[in-house]
């Protein structure tokens, strides 16, 4: 008999943006950008919020900004993610809303979750596109996380979804 991959029902997705960058460089140019080190201040409560609810995303995203990137690396580290298994793409900084679709859909099904790690205001409208009830802008370091009740990605926009948590550093 055949050993069959078992893919759960419910898929969940973790939006963040990235923790507060410095623009202390003057000229320098945005994708290249770092964290600030009061972003890593504000990050390191984030984590520990979810290390304590016990977060481990199958597969971590980031856009290739320098300030989303390391936002992955912290998150990665508190997580106990191998951070040399981070994926990096550009149409994360560079797209919209609808590319970001495009990554979810294209991954594979035996994936239980994603964290998708980028910038406003497309990851906060990427959130919103899930019933995320949240301001105008996802302030930095803010994470969402989103159940969605079936078992292919590509089926997540018509699936039943719901909100588990959204938390920024001054809910913390």
């Amino acid at each position: 008999m055949p050993l069959t991959k078992c893919f759960t029902r419910m898929k969940t997705i973790y939006v963040v943006r990235h923790a507060k960058s410095s623009w202390q460089t003057i000229g320098q140019k945005d994708h290249e950008r770092p964290l600030h080190s009061e972003g890593l201040r504000r990050m390191k409560k984030v984590n520990d919020y979810l290390v304590k609810n016990k977060v481990k995303p199958d597969l971590i995203i980031s856009s290739h900004a320098v300030r989303a990137y390391e936002t992955a690396r912290l998150i990665a580290a508190d997580l106990g993610y191998q951070e040399t298994q981070i994926m990096q793409d550009r149409e994360i900084y560079l797209g919209n809303e609808d590319s970001l679709l495009e990554i979810v859909f294209a991954l594979p099904d035996h994936l239980e979750s994603v964290m998708l790690v980028g910038h406003n205001p497309i990851i906060t409208g990427f959130a919103q596109m899930f019933q995320a009830r949240i301001p105008e802008d996802m302030p930095t370091s803010a994470v969402v996380s989103i159940s969605i009740d079936t078992k292919n990605w590509n089926q997540i926009l018509m699936a039943t979804k719901n909100v588990n948590f959204y938390v920024y550093p001054k809910m913390l």
